[in-house]
């Protein structure tokens, strides 16, 4: 399978980057940006607005997930990943209702540490986990962090061919993740199904569809032809998420 712009040209941590010397702003380029609709049973429930850009030799997933509801509860996370797609440090923050906290940072090239704080005023619980840097942060609800995800798993499978476009064989692979909400880490297996037309929005597109699976369920992903997330089906909790 061929294709010129795999997840490689999206630029996420997969390729070498460029070393940046103290008097220089670092170039910040926007990788992708928008917002998914996250819907239950019918019923639009969430949205996470996301965006995902390199800073120097750092690529950055900044996400913001708010609830459709009354109460407009809001979370913030932001994903910081090396040059080679490794966890540089992970941070989230409830801003509504509440102020809980929690940090993800390597502690050396066989540990994480998780530090979790239940509001601003007290002090963080700190875990050790036995997992490397190379682990992927998926966390509830962050769709943006799945589509990361997927990313890693296409490069992976993609290599330059000899009339120099990448060449592409997307074979199953176990993948190392954390969620550090649920301090669980899952050994997700993700799968190529094939290409699929489908009517999206009322109008009919070729996508590229995924499949993951880990202990706490399975999903099927949707990428257009930029290799962009559009959609996101959890069918055993009846949960579609759709890009805006």
């Amino acid at each position: 399978m061929k294709y010129s712009r795999p997840a490689l040209v999206l630029a996420l941590a997969l390729v070498s980057a460029k070393p940046t010397f103290a008097d220089d702003k670092p170039k910040v380029s926007v990788v992708d940006s928008g917002s998914f609709g996250i819907v239950v049973k019918g019923t639009r429930v969430a949205t996470e607005t996301f965006r995902i850009e390199q800073r120097g030799q750092s690529s950055f997933i900044v996400s913001e997930i708010k609830t459709d509801d009354a109460t407009q509860a809001t979370q913030t996370a932001e994903l910081e990943l090396a040059p080679n797609g490794t966890l540089k440090k992970y941070t989230w923050r409830e801003t509504k209702p509440g102020d809980a906290s929690l940090t993800v940072e390597p502690q050396d090239e066989q540990f994480l540490t998780l530090r979790i704080a239940e509001t601003s005023a007290a002090p963080p619980k700190v875990t050790t986990h036995a997992l490397s840097p190379s682990t992927s942060i998926i966390d509830d609800n962050f769709f943006s962090q799945m589509e990361v995800l997927a990313w890693k798993y296409m490069a992976l499978g993609c290599r330059p061919g000899p009339n120099g476009v990448n060449e592409c064989i997307w074979n199953e692979l176990k993948l190392p993740t954390l969620n550090p909400h649920q301090q669980e880490p899952l050994l997700i297996a993700m799968t190529y199904v094939g290409e699929v037309k489908r009517n999206l929005k009322g109008t009919e597109h070729l996508f590229k569809t995924f499949k993951l699976t880990g202990e706490s369920g399975e999903w099927s992903l949707w990428f257009n032809s930029e290799n962009k997330l559009v959609r996101v089906v959890i069918a055993a909790e009846n949960t579609e998420v759709l890009r805006d």
